[in-house]
């Protein structure tokens, strides 16, 4: 497989950190794409776009990662469930 062929499939692929959270399972970030990646408990997996990046690392150090995105993403920023 070519390296530009390689390249292109990897766009769009969020590398995600296990998070401790009774809702959410594992979260990333792409600063490229500024598009937030969340995988819920209930293996449901939404991206959110246009997220700033501080939002994302101070959610990392949320007691509860679920009220914070409630309050300031999910209602807040288009998105799309991946799965």
């Amino acid at each position: 497989m070519g390296k530009n062929k390689r390249a292109k499939e990897m766009i769009g692929i969020i590398d995600r950190k296990i998070v401790r959270s009774n809702t959410i399972r594992s979260m990333g970030y792409d600063v490229l794409t500024r598009r937030l990646e969340v995988e819920f408990r209930d293996k449901s997996v939404y991206s959110y776009f246009n997220v700033p990046q501080f939002i994302y690392e101070r959610s990392l150090t949320k007691n509860s990662i679920n009220t914070y995105l409630n309050k300031l993403v999910y209602k807040n920023y288009d998105y799309k469930k991946e799965k």
